[in-house]
């Protein structure tokens, strides 16, 4: 979930702002000339401030005013996701997240939903490998009806699981695998990329989606289990974020959340940390006209010190016409239609560049293309031209998430959940600014000169469009549903 709002100047402080305007009206400017002289770098000092205390059940609160609108945001971070599925259940988390929008003992059928539309706001939820969260907008004055259906659901689904429920959701489970996986010609993109980097029974080498045999073996009595295990206020993080008043907020929260069952936090198992030995090349043949190719290389996630680093690695190679990959691959070269490049950092984390052939190009031009313009960068490191502008386009981003009380709470809650600082994004800025061209080479070297996947997506029939074609092993779903074989 990332999301986008246009930037208010709120990271600026008041009197910097009245101080520019002053200056501006008693000078004298000749019209559409650009200022002269270097742009001073400047960091967006974060007015964001978060209070963060645990009830004595466990249950850790983030408290974030932002009285810019009447508006108030809730999250709440379990901290279980796809890693955290027994055997044979791949894509359990998911389908229980659907469980929580199915009502609870207080809160039957459709309360949840119509409380939050009658509040003006919206509800959602979402699974990965890492955690699952359920977040809802509002107005303020909804606050305290909000706080209690998260405690109703969190404290009160297992008196209303029962199996219509059950094949219900597990059927819209079901259906939305085929939406997102199956049916779309590169949705198994991300599928394939997580079975290819991690060794089968790793904790990240399966979608969090999961798959149709395993979605379709699960029972009722895998719900009730789960929810005892890890729907607990002790492995929980609540988030409200917006226009309230501190002191009603801390009563309420203590009111509803407080009288739920105290338990200690569940145990999880290790994430082994994995690193292809060489480079693996898969074909996938799909209902398309052209080719595809997508290389994916395992990263670090968000709390590691190289992923600002990846970030602005992604940025500096293709972020507008006149990046890296752009001017090479598409202006100078004409090898490419597209291609972009991001660092991927929730669970197993990869940096991703996919890109589409020019008519008549072929993907192991590309490829080759390509490794050769990472060569060059791995060695010699950005400019400082790249590195500024890219560290301003990264800035702006992070001012951008920051700015609704939504995208706030998002941010803040994976952030705790990541680090346990909920103000996290501050050290991300830090970090941001202390980067130079050296670690940038560093990091490149570290992760994109090392063996990756390679993933070309062909059209039925014709394995040999692949990049690589010799040495590329064609991919075949399992006989059991579960997994791929190539």
């Amino acid at each position: 979930m990332h999301l986008s709002r246009r930037l208010r100047r709120q990271l600026i402080p008041t009197a910097l702002v009245i101080a520019v305007l002053l200056t501006a009206c008693a000078t004298s400017v000749t019209p559409h000339r650009a200022p002269s002289g270097p742009v001073a770098e400047t960091s967006a000092a974060s007015p964001i401030s978060a209070e963060t205390y645990t009830l004595p059940n466990g249950l850790t609160v983030v408290l974030s005013p932002n009285a810019s609108s009447a508006t108030v945001a809730l999250n709440v971070v379990y901290r279980v996701g796809s890693r955290d599925e027994p055997a044979g259940r791949m894509g359990f988390a998911h389908l229980f997240e659907h469980l929580m929008f199915d009502g609870s003992a207080h809160a039957p059928d459709g309360t949840h939903a119509r409380v939050v539309t009658a509040a003006g706001g919206l509800n959602n939820g979402s699974t990965s490998q890492e955690l699952t969260n359920y977040f809802e907008t509002g107005a303020s004055h909804h606050l305290e009806r909000l706080l209690w259906l998260e405690a109703d659901r969190m404290g009160f689904l297992q008196p209303v699981l029962d199996s219509a429920r059950f094949e219900r959701e597990r059927s819209a489970v079901q259906n939305e695998r085929r939406e997102r996986i199956e049916d779309p010609p590169l949705g198994r993109a991300f599928e394939l990329s997580y079975a290819a980097r991690y060794p089968e029974g790793h904790p990240y080498s399966w979608h969090p989606i999961g798959y149709m045999a395993d979605l379709a073996a699960a029972e009722l009595e895998d719900a009730r289990r789960f929810n005892e295990q890890w729907y607990r206020p002790s492995n929980a993080t609540l988030i409200v974020v917006g226009d309230f008043e501190r002191d009603s907020v801390r009563t309420w929260i203590s009111r509803y959340f407080g009288p739920l069952r105290s338990a200690a936090r569940p145990e999880r198992r290790l994430v082994p940390a994995v690193r292809l030995d060489s480079t693996i090349r898969l074909t996938v043949e799909e209902r398309i006209a052209s080719p595809v190719l997508e290389l994916h290389w395992t990263t670090v996630s968000e709390d590691h010190p190289d992923h600002v680093a990846l970030e602005v690695i992604a940025t500096i190679l293709s972020h507008s016409q006149a990046s890296r990959l752009d001017a090479a691959l598409k202006a100078e070269q004409k090898l490419v239609n597209s291609i972009s490049a991001a660092q991927i950092a929730t669970g197993g984390a990869f940096f991703s560049i996919p890109m589409t052939p020019a008519a008549g190009r072929s993907l192991t031009d590309i490829e080759v293309a390509l490794d050769s313009i990472l060569e060059v960068f791995a060695n010699e490191g950005p400019t400082e031209q790249e590195l500024q502008i890219a560290r301003a386009v990264r800035e702006f981003q992070l001012a951008t998430a920051l700015e609704s009380n939504l995208s706030r709470a998002l941010r803040l809650g994976r952030d705790e959940y990541l680090t346990g600082d909920a103000l996290f994004h501050q050290e991300y800025l830090a970090r941001l600014h202390r980067l130079t061209r050296e670690d940038i080479r560093d990091v490149t070297q570290r992760y994109l000169r090392a063996p990756y996947v390679s993933l070309s997506f062909v059209p039925l029939g014709q394995p040999g469009l692949a990049s690589h074609p010799a040495t590329s092993r064609t991919v075949r779903p399992r006989v059991n549903g579960v997994g791929y074989q190539w």
